[in-house]
């Protein structure tokens, strides 16, 4: 993990696909990366004062309640306060990018 004031010119070259956690006006969060294996699932809670979750999906396909979240999609739930269950809804395992913020 690498951080930054956001005022540096990035660049990159061929296929690439980046997840970046930015933060800003005081918001604090911690990114986390996670796999599911086929047939299985996990849950997410809120700690502390954690109140927004953002799921990218890198490979596979989840079930997140009642959202279908496929490969390269961005899962988001605003006003995160309860616990959320993602399942592997696929035959191959999956890969997650998980962003767990607190928003003043």
């Amino acid at each position: 993990m690498d951080c930054f004031d956001g005022g540096i010119p990035t660049v990159s070259f061929g296929q690439v696909v980046d997840f970046n956690l930015m933060l800003k006006h005081g918001a604090d969060g911690k990114r986390e990366t996670a796999q599911i294996n086929p047939g299985g699932s996990f849950t997410l809670k809120p700690e502390e004062e954690e109140n927004l979750l953002a799921v990218y999906v890198a490979a596979g396909n989840v079930k997140i309640e009642d959202k279908q979240v496929k490969t390269g999609e961005l899962f988001i739930c605003k006003n995160w306060s309860k616990e959320r269950m993602i399942e592997n809804a696929g035959e191959s395992v999956v890969g997650l990018e998980i962003c767990r913020v607190f928003v003043k």
